[in-house]
């Protein structure tokens, strides 16, 4: 009887170790897919103004090419630009910016950078500017990005919206909808938001520039 026991109990942990191998499989393909898949497919990818603006996170070299071939880029603006953080200049994180900004100057494509945090939030006279430049129209089309294509990407057009299309916090707020985003989530960015709203008030407000706007060095 007890060597009846003693084999179930075997049995057991050897179901239970197949359980946890398998577990670990599933899991390890599943990171494996979520790393490689936007090596084939566009981060984000999508269409806010046809002919005028492209949204997304940040590509795979591959990927960024065939947008900018895809949608006719002639402007890229970066939000999430890490080599121009001054606090590590060679931190890893920074290389696939370089080769970003390769392909750019490989494609005759112009490339703007900018540090905004990750939450969102930037100063808003660079709200301003990357506004200014999806409104030029020697510019367009632009792809307009971060590293995830949420935060900081979705505040650049509110402030486009809001700065050249007139619309109100609430209208722009909502026309970020379709692009996954969701108020309740965000209320520190929001509220930064309504801080540049009551912001664009109190400033000259211009019409489409005519020229564009000098590249980030």
């Amino acid at each position: 009887m007890s060597s009846f026991i003693g084999k179930l109990k075997s049995l057991s942990r050897r179901r239970i170790l197949y359980a946890v191998l398998a577990v670990g499989v599933i899991a390890a393909l599943g990171l494996a897919v979520k790393n490689f898949r936007y090596h084939f497919v566009p981060h984000d990818v999508s269409v806010v103004e046809p002919g005028g603006i492209v949204r997304g996170a940040r590509q795979t070299p591959f990927m960024l090419r065939k947008i900018i071939q895809d949608y006719h880029i002639r402007t890229i603006i970066n939000l999430d630009d890490k080599v121009l953080e001054r606090r590590n200049k060679n931190r890893p994180d920074a290389d696939p910016y370089v080769r970003e900004k390769a392909i750019a100057r490989d494609l005759g494509v112009q490339y703007h950078g900018f540090v905004w945090q990750g939450s969102g939030i930037g100063p808003y006279p660079e709200y301003d500017a990357v506004a200014d430049i999806l409104a030029t129209t020697s510019s367009r089309p632009v792809f307009l990005h971060c590293a995830a294509g949420e935060k900081r990407t979705n505040a650049a057009l509110v402030a486009y919206w809001i700065r050249y299309r007139g619309y109100t916090l609430e209208r722009a707020i909502e026309g970020l909808m379709p692009y996954g985003f969701t108020p309740s989530r965000r209320p520190e960015l929001i509220e930064h938001l309504r801080g540049y709203f009551e912001y664009t008030k109190r400033t000259p407000q211009p019409g489409p520039p005519t020229k564009t706007p000098e590249k980030k060095k």
